[in-house]
């Protein structure tokens, strides 16, 4: 999962950049993480919990558009908007000592950047 782009209608997209993990937990299941939307996808190996994770965020961002609610969940997952772009949260430590905590019990965790196709910010959608 390089790039997630988004089939929802949407005026403008904004290239986001964002962090995450995967991990083995101890019952054999692999997780794929989004710390900075606090999103999982889960799955028998790392491939498949990135494709789980890919539908679980095409069902976020569906659902927080047809609400109306996408800018003020972002903004409370912390967040940024400027004119034109949007930031992750840049001090974003949600799921940290879950990873830290893997990684003293041994679980190999890796770390994946990927990019996401955001929608615009409605209030800077002209």
């Amino acid at each position: 999962m390089e790039r997630f782009s988004f089939d929802l209608p949407a005026k403008d997209y904004c290239p986001v950049k964002i962090q995450g993990y995967t991990f083995e937990d101890d019952q054999g299941c692999f997780h794929a993480h989004l710390p900075g939307l606090d999103l999982t996808g889960y799955g028998a190996s790392r491939r498949e919990a990135k494709d789980c994770l890919e539908v679980v965020l095409r069902a976020y961002f569906k659902d927080m558009l047809e609400k109306g609610l996408l800018e003020e969940d972002l903004a409370v997952r912390g967040w940024t908007f400027g004119d034109e772009l949007i930031w992750p949260p840049l001090d974003d430590n949600t799921g940290l000592e879950d990873m830290l905590e893997l990684i003293k019990s041994g679980s190999p965790v890796r770390g994946f950047t990927c990019t996401l196709d955001m929608p615009q910010p409605q209030a800077y959608v002209s």
